[in-house]
């Protein structure tokens, strides 16, 4: 018998061996799948308890809404600046000149440069219903009211605020301010109303809750004027950026004063 006749019975060795082999790696493959979402299911619960253990980010509201490099609370206080470097200077009742000298000299934010002062000054004396404002004959409530509505309807012509935001800011000059506050945190969260919107609804809010402070320190129960002219002219100055509505919040509010 030749040699080649014993070869057949080898492949049956040779099929064990490798059925034994594959077993072999089918159940490393399993350990490795069970060790995997072990490790999967721990990493998601890990990841969880970050996630609920970690501090809630502040929640938007009146005083946080980012208008350029400004936040609307910033946007209040720097106004309530302006106004006392205008006070302490005697100047409330100024010129536009001495006024535009007075607010540069006092160097109140380094984010508020000399043109812009110059600009937003400039740019309120050329207003014509801020003219007429000056030169009325109404008591200094109706005045206020009028420049408000003349104010709310150019924001509404330059398609800044609609019919119903307009609305909205009327609504919070008859409210007490901590009304005002809650109202216009409501606001903020509404789905109506644009993020541009919600920018003028906070610095109104903001500028009038400063004002009051600033003239009204006793907290008396005396609550309008001049403070809502201040809110007035934020919410006009606001067209032209934060610094205008800084300085022209100040400007209103020293016309009215």
């Amino acid at each position: 018998m030749c040699s080649g006749e014993n070869k057949p019975n080898r492949h049956p060795k040779m099929i064990v061996g490798i059925t034994k082999y594959l077993k072999k790696m089918i159940k490393t493959i399993k350990s490795f799948i069970i060790l995997s979402l072990s490790l999967g299911v721990f990493y998601s619960c890990s990841n969880q308890d970050d996630i609920t253990t970690e501090p809630q980010t502040e929640n938007l509201n009146y005083k946080t809404v980012k208008i350029g490099n400004f936040t609307s609370a910033e946007i209040g206080d720097l106004h309530n600046k302006a106004l006392q470097s205008l006070k302490d200077n005697g100047k409330v009742k100024g010129s536009k000149e001495e006024i535009i000298l007075t607010l540069q000299n006092s160097n109140f934010d380094s984010r508020v440069s000399d043109a812009d002062i110059s600009n937003a000054t400039n740019n309120l004396y050329q207003i014509k219903f801020f003219q007429n404002a000056q030169k009325s004959t109404l008591s200094k409530v109706e005045n206020v009211e009028q420049l408000q509505e003349d104010a709310l309807n150019f924001l509404v012509s330059k398609n800044e605020i609609s019919l119903g935001a307009k609305d909205e800011i009327n609504n919070l000059s008859t409210l007490s301010i901590s009304e005002m506050k809650t109202k216009t945190d409501e606001l903020l969260l509404s789905t109506v109303y644009t993020e541009k919107e919600k920018q003028y609804f906070a610095v109104y809010t903001n500028v009038y809750e400063n004002s009051n402070k600033f003239w009204n320190p006793n907290n008396s129960t005396a609550r309008w004027q001049p403070y809502a002219a201040d809110a007035v002219g934020g919410v006009l100055g606001l067209y032209g950026g934060p610094v205008w509505s800084i300085v022209q919040g100040a400007l209103l509010s020293a016309a009215f004063d």
